[in-house]
């Protein structure tokens, strides 16, 4: 069994945030000066849409959806606030499905329950995020005037 020090996982937990932001700066190399706000078609059916919420002298407050058009109406678009720490250079998610705060999904019920894993699952979840659009960036990212 691998057991694993609080430090370690705080340095895992900036290991990801560090990567995101990498990730963000190869979609959007000029985040830093303020430039972010766009309307992507990744795919066929799927459409990235980013806007610069709030912009600082260090940081960046990134709004991030991806809609999946011809879905269901149940199948909800992915909706993120991201802010990118340019001194630092890392980027975590602020909000996900416009909920600040992220619940626990365990199999025991414990309501009103939160954690830092979950925080960590969602930032993951945008990486994976980034990649997709990444990988269909060569393939056919166009811009949608």
């Amino acid at each position: 069994m691998l057991v694993m020090s609080r430090k370690n996982v705080a340095y895992r937990r900036l290991e990801i945030y560090s990567r995101n932001y990498h990730r963000l700066l190869m979609l959007f190399p000029d985040l830093e000066q303020g430039c972010g706000d766009a309307h992507y078609r990744v795919s066929r059916g799927v459409h990235l849409e980013t806007k610069i919420c709030e912009r600082t002298r260090y940081t960046t407050v990134l709004y991030f959806v991806l809609r999946f058009k011809g879905c269901p109406p149940w199948f909800p678009d992915v909706v993120m606030n991201v802010r990118a720490y340019h001194d630092a250079r890392v980027a975590e998610v602020v909000t996900y499905q416009r909920q600040r705060r992220f619940l626990v999904q365990r199999d025991r019920p414990s309501p009103g329950i939160l954690h830092c894993r979950e925080k960590r699952r969602v930032n993951e979840f945008f990486g994976r995020c980034l990649d997709f659009c990444l990988g269909q960036r060569q393939k056919r990212l166009a811009a949608i005037k």
